[in-house]
């Protein structure tokens, strides 16, 4: 019986042919992992953002193609896909496989010692890495990482219709979508909180059914342009400030962003 095969079985497998032909100098093993290694990028690279699925590209049933650079007992795929292409002289691949995991390490190093040592063995042979948070940050070599793209596909504000109803405006950047608030069980469900307030009750808007290739059945989402009321108990007159946040996961037709949060302060009538 065959399987299909995920990031890192390719990867393990291009790692290990290339230590046979350091082993034995016999460059056809170092011809096989460049040849997989082909294969592997047209499977799993997430060309647009840097960096491998773990799962193939052509796969029917999942609802998110995981892009994992975290170790488990076992180095990261994405860490070892990132070595194995900078020992075939693939640079390019491995800095976009690095560098969208910088941030990432900065927070849990610990938990990506894999990642650590691919990145400095990058900086090693090719140099520094640009990386940068700042206003310049589109110049920057590195991609943006998957939350941060995240948290850049969702906008919002809020306006008061009356002293007890806040209206919170989302808006999806064309090309994505999030999960509606009666999303299909398992999926992360669009929801609004205000925590330092007594509320009443939130109305959300009902999904619009979408069909994607991963799913057998329509999955309920947002899009565009949608409306979300929060109602208060009692009205919500003065000078104070309210925090306002909004949980999501935003995907496109073929794979899913990290669940993120944002969250605005507005201003009390």
């Amino acid at each position: 019986m065959k399987f299909d095969a995920f990031l890192d079985d390719y990867a393990f497998l291009i790692q290990a042919l290339i230590a046979l032909r350091d082993a034995s100098g016999k460059e056809q093993w170092k011809d096989h992992a460049a040849a997989l290694a082909i294969q592997m990028v047209d499977k799993f690279e997430d060309v647009a953002r840097g960096g491998f699925h773990f799962t193939d590209k052509d796969a029917k049933d999942l609802i998110v193609r995981q892009k994992i650079g975290s170790d488990s007992p076992l180095p990261s795929g994405n860490a070892v896909a990132a070595m194995a292409m900078l020992a075939l002289n693939q640079s390019e691949v491995a800095q976009k496989a690095i560098a969208v995991f910088a941030q990432q390490m900065i927070g849990t190093g610990e938990g990506m010692s894999a990642m650590v040592q691919a990145a400095m063995t990058y900086l090693r042979r090719e140099g520094e890495i640009t990386v940068s948070a700042g206003q310049d940050a589109s110049k920057a070599d590195r991609p943006l990482s998957p939350e941060q793209l995240a948290g850049k596909v969702v906008s919002m504000n809020a306006a008061w219709s009356d002293p007890s109803r806040l209206n919170v405006h989302v808006k999806v950047l064309k090309g994505f979508h999030i999960n509606a608030h009666d999303a299909s069980e398992g999926l992360i469900a669009t929801q609004v909180s205000v925590p330092d307030a007594d509320i009443a009750g939130i109305d959300y808007p009902n999904g619009k059914e979408h069909r994607f290739a991963f799913a057998d059945k329509p999955i309920r989402v947002y899009d565009g342009e949608v409306e979300i009321v929060v109602r208060f108990k009692k009205p919500q007159t003065g000078t104070s400030r309210l925090k306002v946040s909004l949980s999501y996961q935003a995907c496109d037709e073929s794979a899913c962003l990290p669940p993120v949060m944002k969250q605005i302060e507005v201003t009390t009538p």
